[in-house]
């Protein structure tokens, strides 16, 4: 039996700002916590695949305007934390 590959599955979370990243490249993006059922739904479609959380700095991000394409490109705040007040909305 063949070995199936498995997708890394990125999801950042920027407060209301949430993107979907498949193997480094950005497939959603969008505001609101609401986002994250479609990020779930979207991984159920596309696994097998591992799925990590990282946090944006949100300095950056409101600088941007948007998420790049590329995850290589996200900055990272190392000292981000859930929030579960936000993500309970």
């Amino acid at each position: 039996m063949a070995a199936t590959a498995t997708n890394e599955i990125v999801v950042v979370d920027g407060d209301d700002w949430v993107g979907l990243y498949l193997n480094g490249k950005l497939q959603l993006e969008g505001h609101g916590r609401s986002r994250h059922a479609d990020i779930l739904a979207w991984g159920q479609e596309n696994g097998p695949a591992t799925i990590r959380l990282v946090f944006a700095d949100l300095d950056w991000l409101s600088e941007c305007g948007r998420l790049p394409e590329n995850l290589s490109e996200v900055e990272v705040d190392t000292e981000g934390t859930p929030c579960p007040e936000a993500a309970a909305e």
